[in-house]
């Protein structure tokens, strides 16, 4: 019988801390990601409303819920090789180690200015040869240049459909920590919808569960990515920056969240006050473009087999560019995913 995942409690970190990686994750790399924001401008407006912390909404919690759902399919597929489990785990675990501070929120600054991502600064991390985690992974027998293929999609391995696709064990946590972040309950619970992602249910169960989360994924995607409240959010935080980027400096993508704010000491209030303006409508829509993803399924298209996914799920992308009119600019389809999605 397939055991049970408990996301997004005091036992998840616990078991994380009980496994192999408990080393991996006390070193300070992987610490550092406690005080990266998970939804970086987002979370920022968020505690200011509510006057408290969003809890697990950072990278560090992000990273271990995605490494626990590595652990909990490395116990049951069996077409994982011994030797490929602590590379999946080690992939999952490490995914995000190289965010900057505020997550995606400002990262574009640095990329146009520096040519730094959180990608690259991932594989230099872990690739730095004199860091504690170098040491730590070889130590465990895994070699840190196989972790970073992996993450660049150069390897076609075993594990490598769970970091690909509509359902990828990224996107899985990403999601369900929004809603939790969100104070939104959903329809099935994480477990039942890693299950269903994997087919283990009757085609008809399976099929509800992943149209749940579907739909989930959509209004999360909107709501915080593409229009709504995180889209004004993260602009305000870009904005910003760009009017003061004299100040920008390449070794500040390794500073947290409150060293990034200690150097722009207005943006935290500007994001709090300003998202709260646009978003009871006191404040000019200053966006410049606008996308809108619409999250369907193809009712008849049934779930047979793992290849019948991206036959039932698809997206479109709808793009405004703001002009005379603002009338919609075109329909973008996107129903292959991307390798890596945008958000998570």
């Amino acid at each position: 019988m397939m055991e049970k995942f408990k996301p997004f409690d005091k036992e998840l970190v616990r078991a994380a801390m009980d496994s192999p990686f408990r080393d991996v994750i006390e070193c300070e790399e992987f610490r550092r990601l406690k005080n990266i924001s998970f939804l970086g401008a987002i979370d920022t407006w968020l505690t200011s409303r509510t006057e408290e912390t969003t809890g697990n909404s950072n990278r560090y919690h992000h990273s271990i819920g995605v490494y626990s759902i590595a652990l909990f399919i490395s116990k049951f597929d069996t077409n994982i090789p011994k030797n490929e489990i602590k590379l999946f785990q080690a992939v999952a675990l490490l995914h995000d180690l190289g965010h900057a501070p505020l997550s995606h929120s400002v990262e574009f600054l640095f990329e146009k200015q520096f040519g730094l991502n959180h990608h690259k600064n991932t594989n230099n991390l872990i690739n730095n040869r004199k860091s504690q985690l170098f040491v730590i992974l070889r130590s465990m027998n895994i070699q840190p240049s196989d972790i970073t293929l992996a993450l660049d999609k150069k390897v076609n391995l075993s594990f490598s459909k769970y970091f690909n696709g509509h359902f990828n064990i990224d996107t899985l946590d990403g999601i369900y920590r929004c809603f939790s972040i969100l104070n939104k309950k959903p329809d099935f619970s994480l477990n039942q919808t890693i299950k269903a992602s994997l087919l283990t249910y009757n085609a008809n169960k399976n099929e509800i569960i992943l149209d749940s989360f579907w739909r989930m994924k959509g209004y999360v995607y909107n709501l915080l990515i593409y229009d709504g409240f995180g889209r004004i959010a993260d602009e305000l935080a870009q904005n910003h920056v760009a009017k003061r980027i004299d100040l920008l400096r390449e070794e500040m993508f390794m500073y947290s969240d409150q060293e990034f704010f200690s150097v722009f000491p207005e943006l935290e209030n500007e994001i709090s006050s300003d998202v709260s303006k646009a978003t009871s409508g006191h404040y000019p829509n200053h966006l410049e473009r606008y996308r809108h993803r619409n999250f369907s399924i193809r009712e008849k298209c049934h779930l047979k087999s793992y290849r019948d996914i991206c036959g039932r799920y698809y997206q479109e992308t709808l793009a405004w560019e703001k002009g005379r009119s603002d009338k919609l600019r075109g329909i973008i389809p996107t129903q292959e995913p991307s390798q890596r999605e945008l958000a998570f």
